[in-house]
């Protein structure tokens, strides 16, 4: 039982480690060089005022 709850408790603390990394706010912008520098192969484009984030050119 104290196995059971122990790996429970591991993987909800695994699990959040990709919830809390994988969240992004929505970054307002006007231009480009508002938008915070990301490491290829992610790009950004400032898209309706919001810096928009893909793997790959847009």
């Amino acid at each position: 039982m104290a196995q059971l709850i122990i790996f429970v408790y591991a993987l909800m603390v695994f699990l959040s480690i990709f919830l809390v990394e994988s969240y992004k706010t929505k970054t307002p912008c006007k231009s480009l060089n508002d938008c915070p520098k990301a490491i290829k192969p992610i790009f950004v484009k400032c898209l309706g005022n919001i810096c928009q984030y893909s793997i790959g050119r847009i």
